[in-house]
């Protein structure tokens, strides 16, 4: 309750300080150390202590702002208690407090022979330090410090070990990155396990897993059957795979619904493509690449045009089967790979967008901004990748008129005069084209 009270005044104190002026700040930092004193750290477990500069601690987080003048330091010794922090986490602090970064740990361990026990011991020792510190910032309110920690962790190179998934799952909470991390390597070792016949978990690792609270485990999982609407084709896939991937799946299957006594889900409106790129994205993550069989088709030709409207069809699918599974950061992934590969949005594809879509979607933006790119402005060469026909099919689609009037209205940029080269639709795109974030949505 305490730490609660405080991560809300340090909240209370960070919104406050964000409208200040940069050298209103920069005057109030140097004025700490005009008379400053020092804090002796304490830290559990060990009877050491740390003296450090009050005003180090003030620039580091407001957490200690806020810690000075509460019951977390005892007043008259001066003496703050860090709950939870070893001397090798706090050692990393302090280094981060000096430098604004962390020392690469990488090196140390890569000078030793691969594969042997002390690479081994270094490597875990490693992680569990990252591990606690993220912890530790987290703790502490230091953001910066816990992505500093989580890039060092993947710089690490390291499968996550049994230890530090225990000490991940009893000092966070259900969404947290840590966790996702954690998750993503004892899936990625699964998947690894299923490809080559290797893991590197042995028996005993699994049971310290298997113990941890809030975490599936895998010796007690189970298949699902996937079967999407309209076909007999259907799919078996972990549940732990499943519940992981989306809070759709894990509502379904860790519930009293039917789904979850009766082991098949059954997924409505979703087409067998869908649920294949699925299952590729949830073993890889990351979008396959098909681009190179794009290009391997004649320029120009119906062949590749063909191939390019499916591509798109099939991607603008599983973006929808994505969406409906909640699953944002899927989403986001297949939407980079659409804006990386797609030249402009056909025809079919769009009408597929406007009857799959709600109005303020992020597709119907980009289906609407490509039409407007490609068609809207003076160039023939654009203007030459949708055809008349093309124009009056993209009329009679419910809502794209209406989408299309709404950029246009938006479109002017506000400058007076206008120096777009008189085309308001150039003051829309030559200032905006570029911007791929606004065809994502939040992961929040």
């Amino acid at each position: 309750m305490v730490h609660l009270q405080l991560q809300q005044q340090v909240n209370d104190c960070q919104r406050t300080s964000t409208g200040a002026y940069a050298m209103e700040e920069v005057t109030k930092l140097a004025s700490r150390f005009e008379d400053d004193d020092l804090v002796t750290i304490a830290l559990e477990g060990t009877e050491r202590r740390f003296k450090v500069q009050t005003a180090l601690l003030f620039s580091t987080s407001d957490y200690f702002v806020k810690a000075s003048s509460s019951s977390f330091i005892e007043a008259n010794q001066r003496i703050l208690t860090l709950p939870g922090c070893d001397v090798g986490t706090f050692e990393l602090l302090l280094y981060w407090m000096g430098l604004r970064t962390l020392p690469d740990i990488t090196g140390t361990i890569s000078q030793l022979n691969r594969g042997s026990p002390e690479r081994y011991k270094l490597a875990t020792e490693q992680q569990l330090r990252l591990v606690r510190l993220w912890i530790l910032a987290d703790t502490i309110f230091i953001p910066r410090l816990q992505n500093a920690a989580m890039h060092s962790l993947r710089s690490l190179a390291a499968y996550a070990r049994p230890e530090s998934v225990e000490i991940i799952f009893s000092n966070t909470t259900e969404n947290s990155p840590l966790r996702r991390w954690a998750i993503d390597h004892i899936l990625c070792e699964w998947k690894r396990a299923g490809d080559y016949g290797q893991l590197k978990y042995g028996p005993q690792e699994f049971e310290i897993i298997g113990k941890v609270p809030g975490l599936i485990l895998f010796e007690s999982d189970l298949l699902i059957t996937i079967a999407p609407e309209d076909t007999d084709q259907t799919f078996k896939v972990s549940k732990a795979l499943l519940c992981n991937a989306s809070p759709y799946f894990a509502g379904a299957l860790r519930s009293g619904f039917s789904e979850a006594s009766s082991g098949t889900l059954t997924l409505p409106s979703c087409d067998v493509d869908s649920i294949r790129l699925f299952l590729y994205c949830i073993s890889t993550h990351r979008v396959p690449d098909e681009q190179f069989a794009s290009e391997q088709l004649p320029t120009g030709s119906d062949e590749k045009f063909t191939f390019i409207t499916t591509h798109q069809h099939r991607r603008l699918r599983f973006w929808l089967f994505a969406d409906a599974m909640i699953m944002p950061r899927l989403q986001n992934m297949i939407m980079r790979a659409i804006l990386e590969t797609t030249a402009y949005i056909r025809t079919e594809p769009i009408e597929l967008i406007f009857a799959g879509t709600k109005e303020g979607s992020p597709l119907r933006d980009l289906a609407v901004h490509s039409f407007l790119w490609h068609y809207g402005l003076s160039s023939q060469y654009r203007r030459g990748h949708y055809t008349k026909q093309d124009v009056d099919h993209l009329g009679a689609i419910p809502g794209f008129l209406v989408e299309m009037l709404e950029v246009l209205r938006k479109s002017q940029c506000g400058k007076s005069p206008c120096s777009c080269a008189g085309s308001r639709l150039n003051c829309y795109f030559i200032d905006r084209v570029n911007v791929d974030e606004r065809y994502l949505v939040s992961e929040d």
